[in-house]
């Protein structure tokens, strides 16, 4: 015998909603006049068909079984429209089908491009309530995620603002910013919202205080072609310099183009070039025993000079560590007070370089 498709879609959702008034809501929204009919045959179905198997081995069986007329169903409800409700579908997906608060979706629809209503989703079926503030989407839509979206050109928009292509920087790599590191280099705190509104990349979420990148983005796709361009960028800061010598490595590690030189018998250095620093434990640790040069093109600060001599030259992974800021011809160089032999041999490089150096 048949069953409504209709009262599948229900059913499903009396197994996973925190209770019947919640999925009434909805079916009212979905089904008009019908919906007192339509949930009243989903219960007899749970009762017939369920009595003998726990909730989730119902839900499975329902997604086995007529998961495929009940995903027809939302995209006919949807129509022309159901491509660009896609992204929300491959959202829920990445997230494990976690149950997320509506204000999270909205953001998300802002992110994508999207303008339908909470219940414009319910009417649909894409969305469904679990409890009075939480939806998810149908586990049986999950096929049906396929979507895309070119990021090059936002991407390249964002490069030009370091504090934002860090913080991009740290979300692409799953990396926590070090806090006052950051607010000393770029003058601003890393949990700010507004860092993290890039165009059709990431947005924060303001309601539940967490940003969500587009989930139509390919990550793979996302950081070789992000760390691409920061290697292009890197190239040119190395060409300032040219420091001449030793063996030359882009890491995407750190996010820097690393020129390992030899200076002498057992000794070596290393020049980073940055164009932007992610300040992390990832970054201080890098070859952290030997003597670093960090060359970046963030604009110069002195707030982060007197940062550098009050707390970072004296810690252990900064001590033979200088920092050169560099800007039209200009160098500004932060550098320990005490310098080792091999510190002050890769400074000498530096200052061959050509720049007009101011140390602070």
């Amino acid at each position: 015998m048949s069953i409504n498709v209709e009262v599948l879609e229900t059913a499903y959702q009396l197994l996973i909603a925190d209770n019947v008034d919640i999925v009434k809501r909805d079916c009212e929204v979905r089904y008009g006049d019908r919906c007192e009919a339509v949930l009243s045959d989903a219960m007899k179905f749970i009762d017939e068909e369920c009595r003998d198997t726990d909730r989730e081995e119902c839900v499975n069986m329902i997604i086995r079984c007529h998961g495929d007329e009940l995903a027809r169903l939302v995209i006919e409800r949807a129509g022309s429209l159901f491509n660009s409700l896609r992204p929300i579908i491959r959202y829920f997906n990445r997230n494990a089908h976690v149950p997320v608060p509506q204000d999270e979706i909205l953001c998300l629809e802002r992110l994508c491009d999207i303008s339908l209503s909470i219940v414009d989703l319910v009417r649909i079926g894409l969305v469904m309530h679990v409890d009075e503030d939480h939806v998810l989407v149908p586990h049986y839509l999950s096929l049906y995620d396929e979507c895309s979206v070119d990021i090059e050109e936002h991407i390249e928009n964002v490069l030009s603002e370091p504090a934002k292509a860090a913080i991009l920087e740290s979300l692409i790599e799953n990396v926590e910013p070090m806090h006052e590191f950051f607010e000393k280099l770029y003058g601003v705190d890393p949990s700010e919202p507004s860092l993290y509104y890039i165009d059709k990349i990431v947005t924060y979420c303001e309601p539940v205080s967490k940003p969500l990148l587009h989930p139509c983005i390919d990550m793979y796709d996302l950081r070789n072609m992000f760390h691409e361009f920061k290697q292009m960028r890197a190239r040119r800061l190395f060409r300032v310099i040219e420091p001449g010598m030793g063996h030359v490595k882009y890491s995407k590690k750190i996010g820097a183009l690393v020129s390992y030189i030899m200076i002498g018998p057992g000794e070596h250095g290393i020049i980073m070039f940055m164009p932007w620093i992610l300040p992390s434990r990832r970054f201080e640790r890098f070859h952290a025993s030997s003597a670093r040069i960090v060359v970046t093109s963030i604009p110069f600060r002195r707030e982060f000079a007197e940062y550098f001599h009050t707390y970072l030259e004296d810690s252990k992974t900064f001590r033979n560590t200088a920092f050169l800021f560099v800007q039209e011809g200009l160098g500004y160089l932060v550098a320990p007070l005490k310098k080792s032999r091999t510190l002050d041999s890769l400074l000498d490089l530096i200052y061959r370089s050509g720049l007009e150096i101011t140390e602070f």
